[in-house]
C-alpha cells in the first residue's frame, strides 16, 4: 500500500547539502518552530526562503527521520528581516551580508520587487555602481527564470532534476521553447521518454499529427534503434515503424522527415536506390571514420615487403618460431598506416602483437596501447609487458554537465604516439572510434586487434566487422590454434561453436564444465552457488 503524501511548510534555516549537477539538496527547515530535515531536488535555494514540500517522512539508517520531498515549492521571503537573511546567505551573487543589510535598510519589504523590476534604483545604496546594479538584476532574473521552469515542469509532473537539465540546455529561453514544443524534452541531453512527452502534450491538446510530435517520434525511433547497435535505418523501414508507432498518416511523416533532413536535424545517405536516415552525431561519426580510412589508404606504401631478414633476427632474439601467417601479419602491420589483426582465441594474436610492438619500438616509434575496458587493458599489459590504458583514459576523458564524455585529446591536442595499438576492437562503437581517430596525429599508425565473434559494442556501430567487410584494408586472420591453446577446452569449444558445431560437453576436468540442470529452480540454485561459493 502506497504511503499517503503530506505537505509541510516552513522557512529554510540552513542548506546542509546541495549538488549543483543533480539539484539534490538537504535542508533544515523551521516548521512551526520545529527543525525538520527535508531531502529533495531543487536548484539554488538559500536560507530565508519559504517552502512548501510535498512528500512523506522516512527513517534514514544513518541520519534518522527525514522528510523526503517529491516536490518543493518555493516562495520568496516577504518581510524585511527574512529578506535580509535571504540576501545575506549569498542567494544572489554579488551581495554579501553588509551590502544586503544596506539594501534592505533602504527599501524594506519592497527590496525584492526593486531588484526584480527596477534594479537601476540599487544605485541609491552606497557602494553600488550602475554596472553592479545591472549584474545584480540579471542574476536575480536568471534565478527567477529557472524557478519558472521548475514550476512549469512540476505542473506537468516532472522532477526538479529534469528542470535543471532543461535550464542548462536552453537557459532563459527554456519556458518559451517548451511552450512551443514539449517534445523538445526528448532530446539526448534531457532524456524524457517519448511516451511521457506524449502524455503531457495530449493533456495540452497537441494534435497527433502535429509536426513537433511526428519529428520527435522519428528521432525517438532512431535513438531506440541506436541502443540496439544500429547507426541508421532505411528510410522505408523508419517510416513504416513511425506510421505504426505514432498512428500517423504516411504523408505527414514524409513531409516531417524531409524538414528534419533539410534543417540538419537528421541526415540522409543514399546507397544506390536505397536511402538511409541517421541521427546527425552518428552520421558525422561514420563520415569522419570513412574519411580517415581513405587518408590511411592513400598513405599506404605501394608495396609491402616480406621483411624476411628482420623477422629471422626477431625470432632468434625472442626464441620463438612464427608460423607463415604470423610472419605476414607482423611484416604488414609495421609497414601499414592502418592494419587489422584478427583471429579466434588461442590463435596467437598476443604473440604476434608482441613482435609487432618490438619491431616498431626498434624502428624508433613511440607506441601507445589501449583497450575499451579496464579488464582488457590490464590483460594486454600483462601479456605484452607494455603499459596499456583504457581508450577513455588514453584520450583523457572529462564529463560535462550533461554527463557526456568530452575528450581532452582531439584534433587540436593529438596524442604523442607514432603508433597506436587497440585491442578488443569488437567492443568499440562508432562514436568512440570517431573520437579515437580525431586524437591521432597525421601519419600515426593504427593497428586494430580483435575477434569479430567476441562481444560486440554496447553502443551503435560494428566498427571491426565493417572495416574487415569493406575489403579495402590490410587484414590478416590467424586461424591455427596452437598446441598450448589446444589444452584449453574453453578455446576448443569456442572454435566448435563459431564453426557451427555442437560444443563437447563430456569433459570432466580442465577449464570447461557443463553443469546440467533441467528446471528453472535448479538453474537458479546453481548460478547462486557459483557466484556465492565457487
Amino acid at each position: 500500500m502506497e504511503q499517503e503524501l503530506e505537505k509541510i511548510s516552513g522557512t529554510v534555516e540552513d542548506v546542509t547539502y546541495h549538488n549543483e549537477e543533480s539539484g539534490f539538496t538537504v535542508l533544515l527547515v523551521d516548521v512551526d518552530g520545529d527543525p525538520v530535515t527535508v531531502v529533495g531536488e531543487v536548484p539554488e535555494i538559500a536560507e530565508g526562503e519559504e517552502i512548501t514540500a510535498t512528500g512523506s517522512y522516512k527513517v534514514h539508517g544513518t541520519y534518522g527521520v527525514q522528510f523526503r520531498a517529491e516536490l518543493i515549492e518555493r516562495t520568496l521571503p516577504a518581510t524585511a528581516g527574512a529578506i535580509r537573511k535571504y540576501l545575506s546567505s549569498g542567494a544572489v551573487k554579488g551581495l554579501g551580508p553588509a551590502l544586503a543589510g544596506r539594501i534592505v535598510a533602504r527599501f524594506g519589504d519592497d527590496t525584492l520587487t526593486i531588484i526584480e523590476k527596477e534594479p537601476e534604483r540599487l544605485t541609491e545604496v552606497r557602494g553600488i555602481s550602475a554596472e553592479k546594479a545591472r549584474k545584480i538584476g540579471e542574476e536575480y532574473q536568471r534565478q527567477f527564470g529557472i524557478r519558472s521552469v521548475m514550476s512549469l515542469l512540476a505542473s506537468l509532473g516532472l522532477p526538479a532534476a529534469t528542470a535543471i537539465k532543461a535550464w542548462r540546455r536552453w537557459g532563459a529561453n527554456t519556458a518559451d521553447v517548451l511552450k512551443s514544443d514539449l517534445y523538445a524534452l526528448c532530446c539526448e541531453e534531457i532524456g524524457v521518454e517519448f511516451e511521457e512527452a506524449d502524455r503531457m502534450a495530449a493533456h495540452f491538446g497537441v494534435a497527433g499529427e502535429d509536426p513537433c510530435r511526428l519529428g520527435a517520434g522519428l528521432q525517438y525511433i532512431l535513438r531506440v534503434n541506436s541502443r540496439s547497435g544500429h547507426t541508421c535505418l532505411p528510410k522505408g523501414k523508419l517510416l513504416s515503424l513511425a506510421t505504426e508507432f505514432l498512428q500517423a498518416a504516411p504523408e505527414g511523416l514524409e513531409n516531417t522527415l524531409a524538414t528534419l533532413i533539410e534543417d540538419n536535424t537528421l541526415a540522409a545517405y543514399a546507397v544506390g536506390e536505397k536511402e538511409y536516415i541517421y541521427l546527425q552525431p552518428l552520421y558525422r561519426a561514420e563520415s569522419y571514420v570513412a574519411s580517415r580510412v581513405c587518408i590511411a589508404l592513400q598513405l599506404q606504401p605501394p608495396r609491402l615487403e616480406p621483411m624476411e631478414d628482420e623477422l629471422d633476427e626477431l625470432e632468434q632474439a625472442q626464441g620463438i618460431t612464427y608460423d607463415p601467417v604470423q610472419r605476414r601479419a607482423i611484416a604488414e602491420a609495421v609497414q601499414s598506416r592502418l592494419f587489422i589483426l584478427t583471429g579466434g582465441p588461442g590463435t596467437g594474436k598476443t604473440t604476434t602483437l608482441r613482435a609487432i610492438i618490438t619491431l616498431l619500438e626498434g624502428m624508433g616509434e613511440t607506441v601507445a596501447i589501449a583497450a575499451p575496458t579496464g579488464r582488457a587493458a590490464k590483460r594486454i599489459s600483462e601479456l605484452t609487458g607494455c603499459e596499456a590504458k583504457t581508450i577513455h583514459r588514453l584520450l583523457e576523458v572529462q564529463w560535462d554537465e550533461a554527463d557526456a564524455a568530452v575528450f581532452a585529446r582531439n584534433e587540436k591536442n593529438p596524442l604523442d604516439a607514432d603508433a597506436l595499438v587497440v585491442d578488443e576492437v569488437s567492443m568499440v562503437d562508432v562514436l568512440l572510434f570517431d573520437s579515437l581517430l580525431r586524437a591521432l596525429k597525421s601519419g600515426c599508425r593504427l593497428i586494430l586487434v580483435g575477434d569479430t565473434d567476441q562481444l560486440p559494442a554496447v553502443g551503435p556501430g560494428s566498427v571491426l566487422h565493417d572495416l574487415i567487410d569493406s575489403g579495402v584494408l590490410p587484414v590478416v586472420q590467424l586461424t591455427e590454434v596452437f598446441r598450448q591453446a589446444q589444452e584449453s577446452h574453453i578455446i576448443l569449444n569456442a572454435h566448435r561453436i563459431v564453426s557451427g558445431q555442437q560444443p563437447e560437453l563430456s569433459y570432466k576436468q580442465g577449464d570447461f564444465f557443463f553443469l546440467r540442470q533441467t528446471s528453472p529452480q535448479g538453474v537458479t540454485c546453481t548460478v547462486l552457488d557459483l557466484c556465492a561459493r565457487r
